[in-house]
């Protein structure tokens, strides 16, 4: 069931489909967009101070 409409959906692969299509919101783009490298700094340096032992 969706918290925002309520609605319920069957628990089957068109159910999920279903779900899917009525919360995805509109105008969403994802992809990098012609840079592949984008957001690598701020995953390096999060790696880098977080992750790396000394």
């Amino acid at each position: 069931m969706l918290d925002a409409t309520g609605q319920e959906f069957p628990g089957t692969p068109e159910g999920y489909i279903a779900m899917r299509d009525s919360c995805k919101f509109r105008g969403h783009m994802s992809g990098h967009r012609g840079n592949e490298r984008v957001g690598y700094g701020l995953w390096l340096a999060h790696f880098q101070k977080y992750l790396l032992n000394d």
